[in-house]
C-alpha cells in the first residue's frame, strides 16, 4: 500500500487584536488614605486674656513649639497642668494656661 503525502496548508482566519493598555490595580482605592494623627504646633487664634479654650496644638506652640511626643511626656510627668475637660479631645481654659505660663517662666 503506497503512502501519499498531501501538502495541506492550514487555513488561518485573520484575527483583529486590539491593544489595550492596562494599569496595575490601584490598591489605595480599596483602602482609605492613612491619616497621621500627630499634632503640629499651631499658634492660637485668641490671646490668653480672652476667655476661650486651648487645644493640644495651641499649648504646644505656647510652650515653644514642642513636638507631640515631648508634650505628652510633660503631661505624663505632671509638668503640664491636667486638661480642664474633654469633648472628647482635651482642652485647657485660657486662664489655666496663662496661670501656668506665668509661674513656669
Amino acid at each position: 500500500m503506497p503512502i501519499t503525502f498531501v501538502n495541506k496548508t492550514p487555513v488561518v482566519n485573520p484575527v483583529v487584536l486590539a491593544v489595550v493598555e492596562s494599569k496595575p490595580a490601584d490598591k489605595s482605592a480599596d483602602k482609605p488614605k492613612r491619616i497621621y494623627k500627630n499634632t503640629q504646633p499651631k499658634a492660637p487664634l485668641i490671646t490668653l486674656d480672652e476667655p476661650g479654650l486651648i487645644r493640644n496644638a495651641h499649648f504646644q506652640a505656647l510652650l515653644g513649639g514642642l513636638s507631640q511626643a515631648a508634650f505628652y511626656q510633660r503631661r505624663k510627668k505632671g509638668m503640664v497642668p491636667p486638661p480642664d475637660g474633654y469633648d472628647p479631645r482635651p482642652y485647657w481654659r485660657t486662664s489655666t494656661v496663662k496661670a501656668y505660663l506665668t509661674v513656669a517662666v
